[in-house]
């Protein structure tokens, strides 16, 4: 797999990183810039703290390609699907999603799924990577650390788009980001008003590193930033005990569905987890 050269870019003198900072943050025109700097197909990283913007700038991406790829959200909770516009697509895996696309992949959906992946997602995941460019997809992976991606998504990346880093964030996140995470924390020290609205870029394809204003999407809300929060809760009433089995495979499909774990459906459903995955893959019940 390809290795993410993490050395900044050898950029002419006007676009260094030391003159970005010694004036106001370079600009690049509103209907441009991040297909400047995302050259689809592309692997983006999105990092950053609570609160510190992330989801809504990827939306904005979304956004701003949204006539010449077709947008998607991997994951996304069916009861907070009204709150995204019907021109974004929502699927619950990867693979499911059609070629020529753009997607973005929560970090929630990961954590939610975190066992799920160390077992068998890992491996898909891998395998869907390797796969993005031929079936001309940009995913869009936010998380809060590098640290808490998998290597295999961390090495595949083209794009890293830095929210301004917490004080300790370069000491315990990834080795690899260090350096990349100082030079961010240099750059937001030239920001002047809403923090939020800017972000630390490093694209090796557009051979560009500096800051960048993002506007929030068209359709943002409250509700849409909080629209992971509540993902996997178990609120549903207690089954019947005669429950039949089929019955059962039909509420795990449901579940699954809705964004829980298979661990989470076998401990509602109170079955093993290898009978909720042999359900919800459709393989033949075994008596």
């Amino acid at each position: 797999m390809r290795q993410i050269d993490f050395s900044l870019p050898k950029v002419d003198e006007a676009e260094s990183l030391n003159s970005t900072l010694a004036v106001p943050p370079k600009q690049i025109p509103a209907y441009s810039k991040w297909r400047e700097v995302i050259k689809h197909p592309s692997i983006v990283l999105v990092f950053g703290g609570r609160g510190t913007g992330k989801s809504a700038l990827s939306y904005r991406v979304l956004e701003d390609f949204r006539y010449s790829l077709l947008p998607y959200v991997v994951g996304f909770p069916e009861k907070s699907k009204g709150l995204l516009p019907d021109w974004i697509g929502i699927e619950q895996r990867l693979e499911d999603v059609p070629s020529k696309s753009i997607i973005i992949v929560d970090e929630a959906y990961i954590s939610h799924h975190a066992r799920e992946w160390q077992r068998t997602g890992n491996r898909d995941i891998c395998r869907l990577l390797n796969l993005s460019r031929q079936q001309d997809k940009t995913i869009i992976f936010i998380a809060q650390l590098g640290r808490q991606l998998d290597i295999d998504i961390v090495s595949s990346a083209d794009v890293l788009v830095l929210k301004n880093p917490g004080m300790l964030q370069p000491k315990f996140d990834r080795p690899e980001f260090r350096d990349i995470l100082l030079e961010a924390k240099q750059a937001f020290q030239s920001v002047k008003g809403d923090i939020r609205r800017w972000n630390y870029v490093y694209s090796q394809n557009a051979n560009f590193a500096g800051l960048i204003e993002n506007d929030l999407p068209t359709f943002w809300s409250t509700m849409l930033s909080k629209a992971y929060a509540n993902l996997g809760e178990m609120a549903l009433q207690k089954l019947p005990k005669n429950t039949t089995d089929e019955e059962k495979m039909q509420k795990a499909k449901e579940l699954y569905a809705k964004g829980w774990s298979q661990s989470k459906i076998a401990k509602y459903l109170v079955v093993a987890k290898s009978t909720v995955f042999n359900w919800i893959h459709d393989y033949p019940y075994r008596k």
